[in-house]
């Protein structure tokens, strides 16, 4: 599905400067860079956070957790600061018993809780900015 959006960006470049086989049409330029720009990626960073409280960052896509050596809380980024639909993925990933707990600053909750718990190995939370808050989208 996303190879043909690619196709379409790369379409409307040949419109607009032609190639072997058409001339180009009238197109504004400010069309075309406004269709590429829909292709940039998001820079996803994987941390591993261990037995000590964690603060995320904006920037952070992916936060493994391994709470062997004990229970610990992971600090949300404020949501004011994340753009808006940016999600971050949370993942316990060893088989203790110890908890990890995610925590909203100022007040800031995730479907309405102040704080959620990862309690079993491989339990997961996605967790998507909405600018005030942060909405759970798997679980």
């Amino acid at each position: 599905m996303a190879l043909k959006g690619v196709n379409r960006k790369v379409a409307d470049l040949h419109d607009l400067f032609g190639d072997n086989n058409r001339q180009p049409r009238n197109k504004d330029i400010r069309d075309v860079i406004q269709s590429l720009s829909t292709l940039t990626t998001q820079v996803v960073t994987l941390t591993t956070a261990t037995n000590s409280s964690y603060s995320v960052s904006s920037q952070d896509g992916m936060v493994r957790c391994d709470a062997t050596s004990g229970a610990f809380t992971v600090n949300l980024p404020d949501a004011q600061s994340v753009p808006i639909g940016q999600s971050i993925v949370f993942k316990k990933v060893d088989s203790s018993a110890n908890a990890v707990t995610l925590s909203g600053v100022g007040g800031q909750k995730m479907d309405g809780a102040s704080t959620l718990a990862l309690s079993s190995q491989y339990a997961t939370k996605r967790l998507m900015s909405t600018g005030t808050g942060w909405d759970v989208v798997l679980s």
